[in-house]
């Protein structure tokens, strides 16, 4: 399956959109697939958020050799696309990027993401849109580790 403009898109969540309830607010029909880990990147929060139900630092990954970032797998239907891009606000604020992801397995699979256009720094994400992550690493039973460390996330309130 190429995943290119109008075509069903293999999607690695890594954010709000890991909770599943969130996903399917602008993608009914999104289905989940796997747990997967993005090799070499780490999760930050590089821009600000001036939506009125954020109103924060929202998830970004950036390069960073070591590091991992866990998330979810999801199969988007043609049709959905476009409104996961509409809530990524993309290609203003985010942008699609194609990735290797690992499955539990040990599978490598390619998938497609969102990436910040233009980080800006660190910005503190708020305690409710990170507690989105954490319903969302919780519901696909990511590893403890990875969760320990988004509870560890300073948020601005």
């Amino acid at each position: 399956m190429r995943q290119g403009k109008g075509e069903a898109m293999i999607y690695f969540a890594y954010g709000s959109n890991m909770f599943e309830a969130e996903l399917k607010e602008y993608c009914p029909n999104a289905r989940f697939l796997s747990k997967a880990r993005l090799n070499d990147y780490k999760l930050d929060f590089t821009r600000f958020s001036k939506a009125e139900k954020r109103q924060c630092g929202v998830g970004d990954v950036v390069k960073a050799k070591g590091f991992v970032v866990w998330g979810v797998l999801y199969y988007v239907p043609e049709n959905e696309v476009p409104e996961l891009d509409k809530k990524e606000d993309a290609p203003r604020a985010y942008e699609r990027k194609r990735v290797q992801v690992v499955l539990p397995d040990g599978t490598i699979r390619e998938a497609m993401t969102y990436m910040v256009r233009e980080k800006v720094g660190t910005i503190p994400p708020s305690r409710e849109y990170l507690k989105l992550y954490l319903k969302g690493a919780q519901e696909h039973d990511l590893p403890r580790e990875y969760m320990e460390l988004l509870k560890c996330i300073r948020t601005k309130d």
